[in-house]
């Protein structure tokens, strides 16, 4: 090919690219007003095809953007040292007047407040999931085992409550024999067992109140 052809070749190739980028310009700016009634169909179909640009441009828009600034989700933080110290002073103390209050009214002979064993229930859950949390217990190895090897808690309020102070009574005894930060593994899993099985219990606890609450009239 000689060197006019090939500049022959180049300009009709540059008036492609041109022809194209301005179609698809006017194509984004909407199709011209036809100038008769016969070119309906060729608006309708110039219509359609700016549509699926404009919806090709946004997807790749929204793809680009979600690239660009999606991140991984980020590791719930833990609360510093001093303040989980300061946590675990305050449940650790908390949970023993809680259940301690709870035994009195079980003890006193009189009618349960139900509102007082369901509130005081619930509040042992909360921070005996704290102290699991901030006291860094490593998880069960085989938690499928334990769940099965767990006995069903009692149905009854009254004895569900002794239960519930014998694991708190347990768990108080252990941590103040071996100290809050434990090395021994062994230790470290019977403490975490412990407080699951306060927090379950204390669950049961509080939905069997809230029952008999309902069953017996008591304001909740």
């Amino acid at each position: 090919m000689n060197h006019k052809s090939r500049l022959g070749t180049l300009s009709l190739a540059a008036c492609a690219v041109v022809s194209v980028f301005a179609a698809d310009a006017a194509g984004q700016q909407g199709p011209a007003m036809p100038r008769g009634v016969g070119n309906s169909a060729e608006v309708e179909r110039r219509e359609s095809e700016r549509r699926e640009r404009a919806m090709r441009a946004a997807d790749l828009n929204e793809r680009e953007f979600l690239l660009r600034n999606i991140r991984p989700d980020a590791p719930a933080e833990r609360p510093s040292p001093r303040l989980a110290l300061a946590q675990l002073r305050d449940d650790f103390v908390r949970i023993q007047v809680l259940n301690n209050d709870l035994m009195k009214a079980a003890a006193s002979g009189d009618a349960l407040d139900l509102k007082l064993v369901s509130k005081s229930a619930a509040e042992i859950k909360k921070r005996a999931a704290r102290l699991r949390d901030n006291m860094a217990l490593p998880e069960p190895e085989d938690k499928g085992a334990r769940d099965g090897a767990e006995a069903a808690p009692p149905a009854e309020l009254v004895p569900a409550l002794s239960a519930l102070d014998r694991l708190i009574r347990g768990f108080v005894q252990g941590v103040v024999a071996n100290g809050v930060h434990r090395v021994d593994a062994q230790a470290s899993a019977k403490t975490r067992q412990e407080l699951e099985a306060i927090i379950d219990l204390s669950a049961h606890v509080k939905k069997t109140s809230e029952r008999l609450g309902k069953s017996t009239g008591q304001p909740r």
